[in-house]
């Protein structure tokens, strides 16, 4: 076998180039230039290909080939860090194998530092978020006034926007190895699919999530010693100042064009929406209620109003509210009638507002066991009657592309929320007092928490006079009486062949209370009947009887009664 011991430089190189080249050399008979330099390093020729080769303690390891390590000193520098990690017992077939892939010596040290982290357990992106979730937001915060307990919308609101699509990026990657572009570009990602606001809660939840781990969890996180990058990160979108409100007649007319326009044309989704989902635009409507609290209200959490005939409560549980206090609302008869509308859309559910997704996926015979199974049963989504809004505009889930006419033409733009400042507004307009707006949308002062809620406590919390049932009441007479005022007027506008159809074009709670008189009227026709049927029943008397008796005989039960 041909072999010096040499310094190598580049007439070696240069000659191994060629003989490779000319495949002069075999496997049984190579070329091998030995380096004084560093020990044990070599070139090694056989065959087609030149190689450079590591011997230590009766171990070989292959560097790579010429054609990626072109010079002898880039060659002893990697043959050092080789040797190095074989004499602490450690494995450089990832740094090795990290070179070859164009990484320089940073890079590949890093890698097998990561490498050796996941391996001791250390987090990953799903890791923090499960942390993170799990011990920080889902716990209760201890304030200046006492301890504040979780929030149900907080912690849905972190799990959605830390786990976006755009994050699965993330997924193999340990929280060490994640940098400030990959953060900007989710970011950007997400702007592009969901909007602003939920680019800046990216920013925002990634930057609080990784500043927790490095301050609790330095060690199991992995972000101990590294400088904490995350909090450059920033977001592109500003909000803007919320002013936006509509007017009575704007709110009756987006009622009338949801009632009426059910089944929207030229959709590939053509089908009409949940009339839980109707219910719940217009119990937004008619409360001015967050939606994350009013789509997850039970059935059980609506008892009688005893100081209001026809009037409901409705309990929401401190978990459920913004302000962290337990509220009841009374809800005015007609307003009911929207409840019983939606409970009506799968009356075995535990939720007022359920899903249909449930009653459609499954048979009749596991529709009767939903209550055995709560996993099946579900409330609709708490985006639910923002996406009907934006179908009637036309646009597709995120707000975008615009598929249809849009139906709320010469309406603003408006959310959910935008309710609660109409409410607060026109009531101020109409001179109500102005905490009884307040009451009603939970802005009254007071200390947050304090109170916590259990199912047997419904009814003991809902009479507790800190909850100002009265003077909701005046609020929610004068809101819903409005809104029905304006509604009414809309539907008259909007009235065809009145004389032909008088109800045809009447509100679907027009039409309720029509078809409630009508059995109220039917019945009591029906009682009324009976009791003048019963009361005249026609007496006969058996007369051959009566005249062979003398009259001191006479016993009633000689007398033969017919109905």
């Amino acid at each position: 076998m041909p072999s010096s011991r040499v310094e190598i430089g580049p007439t070696q190189i240069e000659q191994a180039a060629a003989a490779a080249l000319a495949g002069t050399y075999t496997s049984a008979d190579p070329l091998v230039f030995a380096d004084v330099i560093e020990k044990g390093l070599s070139l090694r020729i056989q065959g087609g290909s030149a190689s450079w080769i590591l011997k230590w303690n009766g171990k070989t390891k292959s560097l790579g080939k010429l054609a990626d390590i072109k010079t002898a000193k880039t060659a002893r520098e990697k043959a050092r860090v080789v040797r190095a990690m074989l004499k602490i017992g450690d494995d450089p077939s990832a740094y090795i194998a990290s070179r070859h892939a164009g990484r320089d010596h940073r890079a590949a040290t890093a890698d097998i530092e990561a490498r050796k982290a996941a391996e001791a357990g250390e987090w990953k992106w799903p890791d923090l978020v499960q942390r993170y979730i799990e011990d920080h937001v889902s716990q209760p915060k201890k304030k200046r006034y006492g301890t504040k307990p979780p929030s149900d919308s907080s912690i849905k609101d972190a799990r959605r926007h830390l786990t976006l699509p755009p994050f699965d990026r993330l997924k193999t990657k340990l929280l060490r190895q994640i940098a400030a572009d990959d953060i900007e570009a989710i970011r950007d990602a997400v702007m592009k699919e969901n909007g602003g606001t939920s680019s800046r809660k990216v920013v925002n939840y990634s930057r609080a999530a990784l500043s927790w781990a490095k301050r609790f969890h330095k060690g199991s996180s992995g972000l101990g010693g590294i400088p904490a990058w995350w909090t450059e990160v920033e977001s592109l979108h500003v909000e803007q100042a919320r002013t936006r409100l509509l007017t009575l007649e704007q709110i009756a007319k987006v009622l009338h064009i949801a009632e009426t326009n059910q089944v929207l044309p030229k959709r590939l989704n053509n089908k009409a929406p949940s009339k839980a989902i109707l219910a719940a635009l217009w119990w937004i409507v008619l409360t001015a209620q967050r939606t994350s609290a009013s789509m997850s209200i039970l059935t059980s959490h609506l008892v009688d109003d005893p100081n209001a005939a026809g009037w409901k409560i409705v309990a929401f549980p401190a978990g459920s509210m913004k302000s962290k206090r337990f509220h009841a609302l009374p809800i005015p008869p007609r307003v009911v009638m929207i409840l019983d509308r939606a409970m009506a859309v799968r009356p075995s559910s535990q939720w007022v507002f359920p899903s249909e997704r449930r009653g459609r996926r499954h048979s009749q015979a596991s529709e009767e066991s939903a209550t055995s199974n709560p996993a099946d049963d579900i409330h609709v989504y708490d985006s639910s009657v923002n996406l009907l809004i934006r179908r009637l505009r036309g646009l597709d889930e995120i707000g975008r592309a615009r598929s249809t006419p849009d139906l709320l033409e010469g309406i603003p733009d408006f959310s959910p929320h935008d309710l609660r400042r109409s409410l607060a507004t026109i009531l101020s307009d109409m001179s109500i007092r102005g905490d009884a707006a307040s009451a009603v949308l939970d802005h009254s002062s007071g200390v947050p928490g304090g109170v916590e809620f259990h199912q047997a406590d419904v009814t003991r919390l809902v009479y507790n006079r800190s909850q100002r049932l009265e003077l909701k009441r005046e609020a929610m007479t004068a809101w819903t009486e409005a809104v029905f005022a304006a509604c009414d007027e809309e539907w008259g506008l909007n009235r065809k062949s009145l004389l032909r159809h008088p109800t045809r074009n009447l509100p679907w709670y027009r039409r309720k209370e029509l078809e409630v008189a009508r059995e109220e009227a039917a019945a009591q026709a029906a009682a009324d009947q009976a009791k003048a049927v019963t009361s005249r029943i026609p007496v006969k008397i058996d007369l051959s009887k009566l005249r062979a008796l003398k009259d001191n005989d006479v016993e009633p039960d000689d007398f033969d009664e017919a109905g």
